[in-house]
């Protein structure tokens, strides 16, 4: 059986060998014979590139009209298309001659090689509308990577003339903290000059800090001139470097100017100065803060192919600060043949004014940053006065007071730093709780604590056997270190306010039957207008004899959050009531034809400390009656 599947398997890669790499063997012929017309000294005048007065030189550019130099055939692609056929049947036959083991990892490798030529073919002919891609490492004189970039250039509408508008998007990691640009512009050529404008957008991912940049450049043959101005956009924050200080991205500019020689190409020089202006800026590296500092800088590229950029930087800043840095950049533009990027006879014509039409913007995409250390409070010390307010006139119970004490010296200076007592006056008043929020004042002289209540003071009735309630809640505050430094505010918890309770139905008598009901509502609120939603309410009747009789149909506790309040009471009203209850009261009420009841709503309070319940506020129906269901 397996016999059979390797012949299988080895008629199939036969048909694949033969007909399969006719597609690629089009596409590699195709694009080989595009690049041709593109980079021959035929090349049109429409394309886009570097125009060469030397027919021998090959021109490093990117063609936009493909499609009309394909009608050409070259010996490059005839070329191409034989090497291809010979790969193709080599690898053939080396499979056929190979070992059954071996036959199918053999025949995924070339499946999966095939595929993949095929996509860089097509991948590169997308990429041919695309820019410029620079992606760029940075080694300090200890070899150490001390950055990493990658930057993209896409133009946006270019008339392959006089006219270039383009994005610059890029992505850079320094010091650990990770920055994104996105910026446009434009830029308008002449035969000797190319004048552009932009404007660019920082961000610092993880300082969250962010900035813009107005940018002007001037560039010709073998030389470039920039010019750019940075304006933050947030304000002071915690710093993420320092500790105790606050940081902001500066405001600056800087000045760049590049040179190339046209006898020597490869060999580049720069010339760049910066200025940032601030108290403690770190311009120079970020362990160095100044004020208002500045930094030249000075460089040689050396680049010997289009693809690589090496070079040296050498910085001076203020106060003498220096620093080398080595350059390694990879310089990767998007639809121009590989090949040619690594050609050193195409540097040349990337030194001149339509050679470096799709080049970056030279700025410094990285946020630089002021500081501004967090100065500790001054603490305060001598007499002091000491004020009181309260958050609210008053309040209703468990709704606390917010009191807020400030301390100012005898000349109404803020005091900070100063610490401050809380105690209440009454220390036997139930229910009431003391919160303290801050204790030592604060930049403001400032310190706050809550007091609640549980119970309503002041509360005078016979009933209570509190003594404090009948007083209000008193709260002191006294300066620690000056006794004479004290202040005093009283406070007061009222109850709940309960609407007039309704019965339903009005003016009807329901049976005593147990199972007939009247409805009572109302709503309560607190005293600022505002719902009660606390669970301390109680329903009860006036009639305590009769309360064993009375049965409350549904839940006893129908409390919603927009304050109503309700219940259904139906009394049990029977024949042998009148002859089996020997009690006085309850003969006497079931005596008559209808017994009559108030409901009544409290606020309860359970005294965990002595035991028992007290009711607060209760507040009652009018009358109803119950009709004694024996009673035609």
């Amino acid at each position: 059986m397996s016999q059979y599947i390797v012949k299988i398997t080895r008629f199939f890669i036969v048909l694949h060998s033969l007909f399969l790499p006719s597609l690629f063997i089009t596409a590699f012929a195709d694009s080989n014979a595009a690049t041709n017309n593109i980079y021959s000294p035929e090349a049109k005048e429409g394309n886009i590139g570097f125009q060469s007065d030397d027919p021998n030189q090959k021109l490093l550019v990117s063609n936009s009209n493909k499609g009309n130099n394909l009608e050409k055939t070259n010996p490059t692609s005839n070329l191409a298309t034989e090497n291809m056929l010979a790969r193709s049947v080599q690898k053939m036959g080396g499979m056929l001659t190979s070992s059954h083991s071996d036959l199918a990892g053999q025949a995924t490798s070339y499946a999966l090689g095939t595929v993949n030529n095929f996509i860089a073919s097509e991948a590169q002919t997308w990429l041919s509308q695309f820019g410029t891609a620079k992606i760029d490492f940075t080694f300090d004189k200890k070899g150490k990577l001390d950055k990493s970039s990658l930057d993209l250039l896409l133009p946006l509408y270019d008339n392959k003339k006089d006219w270039l508008f383009f994005s610059q998007s890029g992505y850079r990691k320094k010091d650990s903290r990770h920055t994104f640009n996105l910026g446009f512009g434009g830029r308008y050529f002449t035969p000797s000059w190319m004048y552009g404008l932009n404007s660019i957008f920082d961000y610092d991912i993880t300082g969250n800090n962010r900035r813009l940049s107005l940018g002007g450049e001037i560039w010709g043959d073998y030389m470039k001139f920039s010019a750019n101005t940075y304006w933050r956009l947030t304000g002071w924050r915690h710093s993420l470097d320092f500790d105790k200080h606050n940081e902001r991205p500066a405001n600056g500019y800087d000045i760049n100017g590049e040179f190339f020689l046209p006898a020597y190409p490869s060999l580049g020089a720069k010339l760049a100065y910066e200025q940032y202006f601030g108290d403690e800026v770190t311009l120079f590296d970020r362990n160095t803060k100044q004020k208002n500092p500045s930094l030249g800088k000075i460089g040689v590229t050396y680049t010997p192919i289009p693809l690589v950029t090496m070079g040296v930087d050498y910085k001076l800043g203020t106060s003498g600060h220096s620093e080398a840095q080595f350059l390694a950049n990879l310089n990767y533009r998007l639809g121009v043949p590989f090949s040619l990027q690594l050609s050193p006879a195409n540097v040349d014509s990337m030194r001149t004014l339509a050679g470096s039409r799709y080049d970056l913007v030279e700025r410094n995409n990285n946020i630089v940053l002021d500081h501004q250390k967090i100065a500790p409070p001054q603490l305060s010390t001598g007499p002091t006065n000491i004020s009181l307010t309260l958050s609210n006139p008053t309040r209703t119970i468990f709704q606390p007071y917010t009191v807020t004490a400030i301390v100012r010296d005898k000349a109404g200076n803020i005091q900070v730093g100063r610490r401050v007592n809380w105690a209440l006056k009454h220390f036997g008043q139930l229910g009431v709780k003391l919160i303290p929020l801050t204790n030592v004042t604060n930049n403001k002289g400032e310190v706050s604590a809550l007091v609640n209540s549980s119970i309503p003071y002041p509360y005078d009735d016979d009933k209570n056997s509190n003594p404090y309630q009948k007083d209000n809640v008193t709260l002191l505050a006294y300066v620690d270190e000056d006794k004479d430094a004290a202040a005093s505010v009283d406070m007061q918890f009222q109850l709940p306010k309960i609407e007039k309770i309704k019965a339903s139905p009005e003016n009807g008598t329901v049976p005593a039957n147990a199972v007939a009901f009247y409805t009572f509502e109302t709503k309560v609120t607190n005293q600022d207008g505002t719902p009660y939603s606390m669970g301390n309410l109680q329903w009860t009747t006036n009639n305590k004899d009769t309360n064993s009789l009375v049965k409350i149909i549904g839940s006893p506790s129908d409390f919603h959050p927009d304050g109503t309040a309700r219940i259904k009471l139906a009394y049990a009203k029977n024949n042998s009531d009148d002859s089996d209850d020997s009690d006085d009261n309850v003969n006497s009420v079931n005596s008559v034809n209808s017994i009559s009841l108030k409901a009544c709503l409290a606020v309860i309070h359970f005294n965990y400390t002595i035991g028992g319940v007290t009711y607060f506020g209760e507040t009652c129906s009018e009358d109803i009656n119950y009709k004694n269901p024996l009673d035609s």
